[in-house]
């Protein structure tokens, strides 16, 4: 969706455009009622913002080979 914003030069209004806001908490709420973790590039986003280098380094090697098959 984020890049649909990019592609249309609205970047700018992706965190405050009403339907992203009501997906994001669309899954927020799925998460929690099913219990599932936060995907490996959110992991990725973490890690590499509380500088886990080394956790960081682990996420990118596994999403580059998920996306390689």
């Amino acid at each position: 969706m984020h890049e649909l914003f990019v592609v249309y030069e609205a970047e700018e209004q992706f965190e405050e455009d009403e339907l992203v806001q009501r997906l994001d908490e669309f899954r927020e709420n799925l998460r929690n009622r099913y219990d599932v973790g936060k995907t490996l590039r959110e992991q990725l986003a973490d890690a590499i913002s509380t500088e886990q280098y080394e956790l960081a380094a682990r996420l990118r090697d596994k999403l580059n080979s998920r996306d390689s098959m």
